[in-house]
């Protein structure tokens, strides 16, 4: 019996062949309109380049300055001006290189980041693509989506569905000149680990580890602070069902910090929502201990429910509501949407002991936990 690779197994394992291979185009500072950077060689040297021609070495501890000057890009060192160019690119001549990057107008944060870059001029702004080898880009967004004091285990799991969610939407944002954004909407990155050694040495132990279903097809690998004691249905949050992305119950999540909330307004604020919103409100009130969703549902009704969270910006759709004379008052469960896994519920089985697979197959239904290079196996006819 034969089997064939579906069209996007192929495409994916064709981008991962080749020169091109594990890197990821990154945009960087997304919905920030720069118009002057700062960019120091934090740790080894850059070649630059302006329109494919050789300009200048920046050497490690050096900087420069990259500004918009008639719609190309600028560029100026302490000592000289090199002239203005429509593409800048920076290429680590040594390894590991480490470039600091600050926005000076508007002013950011300066923010570490490893291997390459690009630098063009974008809608009248500068746009930053950084050309990153994906096991560094990896790292950094399991520090920033992760934080300190995590067990290791945990770090292996995050570092898992991260790989495996970065090169299932890698193409997000190609018509903007990128792969992946370094916001919430990709997964939030903001330069290389620096923090936390235990990062580098679980992106390290998981090295190439992807999640695919059971037609070998790479897994929306979703995941929300926390899912409040129940997972979600994927069809309940985007419409699309997706075996792997089904309902469990979680008990390890509701002593985490996001288990439980509470948001007052004022009556005044929630009279004004229902004369906008005059089939958006709530039919009748509740209260109860673990919120299930389609008790809320029932209470509310699905729609009320997202149209009230977007609103009054809550954590999450499970929730209750109490009027009073003077305030009401929103009581609810988890953060997030709820489908996939539950990070604060990854983390405390972690801390009691389960394993990093243990617990991906906890929240992934029938997925299978493989090395990317192993999709060539099944590349026949």
């Amino acid at each position: 019996m034969t089997r064939k690779l579906t069209f996007t197994a192929f495409t994916l394992l064709m981008f991962f062949t080749g020169i091109r291979a594990q890197v990821i185009q990154v945009g960087l500072f997304t919905g920030v309109q720069l118009k002057r950077i700062v960019v120091i060689a934090e740790r080894g040297n850059y070649t630059v380049t302006g329109d494919g021609v050789r300009i200048t070495e920046l050497l490690q501890s050096k900087g420069l300055r990259l500004e918009i000057r008639n719609n190309k890009i600028g560029i100026k060192s302490l000592e000289s001006d090199f002239g203005s160019y429509a593409k800048v690119e920076l290429r680590a001549s040594t390894s590991p290189a480490i470039l600091n990057v600050k926005g000076m107008v508007p002013e950011t944060p300066a923010n570490p980041y490893n291997d390459n870059f690009k630098f063009e001029i974008s809608k009248g702004h500068i746009r930053i693509v950084n050309q990153v080898y994906i096991e560094n880009y990896v790292a950094g967004v399991v520090e920033a989506e992760s934080g300190k004091d995590r067990p290791t285990e945990y770090y292996k799991v995050q570092s898992i569905i991260t790989r495996t969610y970065a090169l299932t939407n890698f193409r997000r944002h190609i018509a903007e000149g990128f792969q992946l954004c370094d916001g919430v909407h990709c997964q939030v990155y903001n330069g290389r680990s620096r923090f936390v050694d235990a990062i580098p040495e679980a992106v390290k132990e998981t090295r190439g580890m992807v999640l695919v279903d059971s037609d070998i097809e790479l897994i929306t690998a979703a995941f929300s602070s926390n899912c409040g004691g129940k997972t979600r249905n994927s069809e309940e949050v985007w419409s699309k069902a997706l075996p792997y992305l089904v309902s469990v119950a979680d008990t390890f999540c509701l002593n985490g910090d996001h288990a439980r909330w509470e948001k007052s307004v004022s009556r005044h604020e929630w009279e004004k929502y229902k004369m906008k919103n005059p089939y958006g409100t709530a039919i009748k009130n509740g209260k109860g201990g673990l919120l299930d969703d389609t008790f809320s549902e029932f209470l509310y009704g699905k729609q009320d429910l997202n149209a009230i969270r977007k609103y009054f910006i809550l954590n999450s759709t499970r929730f209750v509501i109490e009027e009073g004379p003077d305030s009401v008052r929103f009581s609810g469960q988890g953060f997030g949407h709820g489908v996939g896994l539950c990070q604060e519920g990854a983390i405390r089985m972690a801390e009691l002991g389960y394993s990093y697979r243990e617990i991906l197959e906890y929240y992934y239904t029938g997925v299978h936990l493989i090395q990317l290079s192993t999709l060539n196996f099944f590349k026949w006819d």
